[in-house]
């Protein structure tokens, strides 16, 4: 059976707040709002080569001699390191954290007013923490939300805490007050922490609440209903690829059997619909389709070699766009 441990991925779980100083506008799923502008600030303050780019010299990461250094390609355009045993025809990899996007139905936000959203860094991008401290100070500087009057709304980043997700305790590891980054006492969540964790499972039953927009596809397709073969396929693509590249650690299980033991599960829809959201993305100058299932699946059969991978995927999201806030979910036992 697979266990928390057997899997040793290390993740940091970390609650931004940020202080809103001018009237900002905002859509219904913050999760597009949070991630416009951030590749590209956080690109601005970390990548090796931008001085070279605005030169007018030609430069990319693939042909970076410091891409192995480098945070910007490390977090947000990753490969295969050479020598790599999986993955490594592949041009990139999962993208080591997750920005979890808050359930804040509010879309005007007044001065006074804060924005909260979570970020979980897998690995050793947990390392990276005051990497996206920063960004998210000068994104909230620079203007933050949606265009309102020609221009972006300020904000100012108020404090970033460092969170248990079992026991709820947090500890102050930025204050925004004082701009002062504390860097020790981290709650980290380990392999042993999730098989605690589960100790309050059946081995029975489980129901997901998928929080926002997911987007599996199976057989070439988006679904509409997750039968949970196709939610465990996912997974133990998104975990195992993360757990090798950021954590260097080989997964041990027998993949072909999960899956198989997988396909004997079955699932009850409490509420599961399909939700439409068509995003306009200022950088490509163009819509996306981030549509996907939203609300509530029971599942009922064997479970107990999947819930470490069901507890891990709460933490790292699951099928596509899961590094901007698609396809999280919560597990209630």
């Amino acid at each position: 059976m697979l266990l928390g441990q057997d899997i040793g991925l290390e993740l940091g779980l970390y609650r931004f707040s940020m202080e809103i100083e001018e009237p900002m506008e905002l859509p219904e799923f913050k999760g597009g709002v949070i991630r416009g502008g951030f590749g590209t600030t956080f690109k601005r303050l970390t990548c090796y080569l931008r001085g070279l780019e605005t030169s007018g010299v030609n430069a990319n990461c693939t042909e970076c001699a410091f891409g192995d250094k480098c945070p910007y390609k490390i977090v947000f355009e990753p490969s295969p390191p050479k020598g790599a045993k999986r993955l490594r025809n592949l041009q990139d990899i999962p993208r080591p954290f997750v920005i979890r996007a808050p359930s804040d139905a509010r879309t005007i936000l007044m001065p006074g007013d804060h924005l909260e959203w979570e970020v979980v860094l897998a690995g050793n991008v947990i390392s990276f923490l005051p990497y996206f401290v920063v960004t998210f100070k000068v994104l909230g500087e620079d203007g933050f939300g949606l265009w309102r009057k020609g221009r972006r709304s300020k904000a100012k980043l108020d404090e970033v805490l460092s969170v248990n997700p079992f026991t709820h305790e947090s500890i102050v590891v930025y204050d925004g007050t004082e701009n002062m980054f504390a860097g020790e006492g981290h709650h980290i969540v380990t392999g042993g922490a999730i098989d605690e964790e589960l100790g309050k499972a059946r081995g029975d039953s489980i129901t997901l609440n998928f929080v926002s927009m997911t987007r599996l596809k199976y057989k070439d397709a988006f679904v509409k209903v997750p039968e949970f073969h196709v939610l465990v396929r996912n997974l133990l693509r998104r975990v195992s690829t993360i757990t090798y590249f950021y954590q260097g650690i080989e997964m041990e299980t027998d993949y072909r059997d999960q899956i198989e033991r997988a396909e004997q599960v079955s699932h009850d829809n409490l509420s599961i619909q399909w939700k439409e959201w068509i995003r306009y993305s200022g950088r490509s100058k163009r819509t996306m389709d981030f549509s996907g299932f939203v609300g509530k699946i029971r599942y009922r059969g064997d479970l107990r070699q999947f819930l470490p991978l069901l507890l891990y995927g709460s933490f790292l999201n699951v099928g596509k766009n899961a590094a901007f806030g698609l396809g999280q979910y919560e597990v209630e036992w």
